[in-house]
């Protein structure tokens, strides 16, 4: 099977601290790298005012991922935010990079 690439940025709630977000960006992480794929680019943006309040937050610590993964795995990622709704803010997928 023919991996894609693919783009999304993180928000995490800004009231975590540092530890939970590593935390909680490490086991992201491990999810790609455990489904055989490969984090192509990782960027933590760090604390940023949001262009409009999502979920009453007017901050987020943005965190932005390109990964190539195989087609069957890329909302994993998205999956585990929503596991954990008092950690995730929201996740922007852009989907395939092209």
């Amino acid at each position: 099977m023919i991996a894609h690439e693919y783009e999304t940025t993180f928000i995490l709630r800004p009231e975590l601290d540092e530890a939970e977000s590593n935390r909680l960006l490490e086991r992201l992480k491990a999810l790609i790298t455990d489904a055989a794929g490969t984090i192509l680019i990782y960027e933590d943006w760090g604390k940023r005012k949001l262009a409009y309040p999502i979920q009453k937050h007017q901050f987020g610590h943005y965190v932005h991922i390109n990964a190539r993964l195989h087609p069957a795995h890329p909302s994993e990622g998205a999956y585990l935010l929503d596991k954990k709704p008092t950690q995730g803010t929201c996740a922007l997928d852009l989907g395939e990079s092209r």
